[in-house]
């Protein structure tokens, strides 16, 4: 978070939490600013807490506002030192936090980060929504501390341990509370549009898994481009679709482009296999398969389904994430003869998933250790 660095370079206290939602960022920090901190019933007993000093000296304790767009205002104490529309800001205080009525100092924000009178403790915190892929993002809260003498920093520690707790309580609280109202990227992966969906277009069944790979797309599309069982295998369970010889852990230079209409053989003892459907360089691999449920023939693509059939369709999808990651989406659609097929089905994409975690993960180390 290069915004606090200028402020607080070199905190005594550091803590950040963070929560991925399944919105584009400009969503995501529209709603953290209209997030009501006074909604959340711990915020509201840590602020009448701080209330009690005022009560009992008879006065009226002030009122406060706690939606976040409001605290981002010079108010108690607390000043903007940075906006990033869109995206962030700083918000800042100095002041003798751990006495029941804090006397606060007045700074702006371009002495903020050289105020060095002693007996003061300076407090500051980012909070900011940075993108994933186009459709989802990352909220973040980090909060730094410090103060300007020793002794001023044991009187901090003292004060921490007891309102500690509280503050981290209500920032979880706080990024939940987000991300039950935006969803997870998990949520939008399974409902977005990806490559591949109008092959299959009455899908009974549709399933979407997803990681994050340390690598851009260039270094994910080799791997991916390579895959059959009578080509590199497909990293998922050898034995089980690659007759138990290794998949590949190297790039073979001899199989580094596939065309539409190709077919990728499914398991070494089978003449089927997968239709090369869609290729899109570095963005979009997709796979189909159709058999006539009656005569187990295949289907070539383009010809018309049988009324009696079982057809798939398989889309590996790469989003980059900045210029080192990858997000890679895959999502397998099945539409089958109701009757006939129903459990053959089921078990099938049963099965799918099993073997799609153990592909992905292996797809992630081998993309990733070539990266490195």
């Amino acid at each position: 978070m290069g915004a606090l660095d200028r402020f607080l370079p070199s905190p005594r206290l550091s803590e950040l939490d963070t929560i991925d939602v399944g919105v584009p960022v400009e969503r995501a920090f529209a709603t953290l600013e209209d997030l009501d901190l006074g909604s959340l019933p711990i915020a509201q007993a840590l602020f009448a807490a701080r209330a009690i000093p005022d009560r009992i000296a008879g006065r009226a304790p002030e009122p406060w506002d706690l939606r976040l767009k409001t605290l981002r205002a010079s108010q108690h104490g607390f000043r903007m030192l940075h906006l990033e529309p869109g995206r962030g800001f700083v918000i800042g205080a100095i002041g003798k936090v751990w006495e029941p009525v804090i006397p606060f100092v007045d700074v702006e924000a371009d002495a903020y980060a050289a105020y060095a009178a002693p007996g003061e403790a300076k407090v500051a915190w980012e909070l900011r929504a940075d993108p994933l892929t186009t459709s989802t993002s990352r909220i973040s809260i980090e909060v730094r501390v410090t103060t300007t003498d020793d002794a001023s920093w044991r009187r901090f520690q003292r004060y921490f341990a007891l309102i500690g707790p509280f503050s981290r309580w209500i920032r979880k609280l706080m990024l939940r509370h987000v991300a039950a109202r935006l969803g997870t990227p998990e949520d939008a992966e399974s409902t977005m549009t990806l490559p591949g969906d109008g092959l299959v277009p009455h899908a009974m069944a549709s399933h979407t898994d997803a990681i994050t790979i340390e690598a851009p797309p260039a270094r994910v599309w080799p791997w991916l481009v390579q895959m059959g069982a009578d080509r590199a295998g497909w990293y998922s369970y050898d034995a089980l679709d690659h007759g138990g010889a290794p998949s590949a852990r190297t790039i073979d230079p001899k199989l580094a482009h596939v065309e539409v209409g190709q077919v990728l053989q499914a398991l070494p003892d089978e003449s089927g296999g997968f239709t090369v459907a869609e290729v899109v360089p570095e963005r979009a691999l997709v796979l189909w398969g159709a058999f006539d449920a009656d005569s187990n023939e295949p289907v070539k693509l383009g010809d018309p389904i049988p009324a009696l059939h079982w057809q798939v369709s398989w889309a590996f999808v790469l989003e980059p994430i900045g210029t080192r990651a990858t997000r890679l989406r895959v999502r397998v659609r099945a539409d089958w003869a109701p009757e006939r097929l129903v459990w053959r089905a089921r078990m099938g994409l049963l099965a799918h998933h099993f073997m799609e975690h153990e592909q992905l993960r292996n797809l992630k180390e081998r993309a990733e250790r070539t990266s490195s």
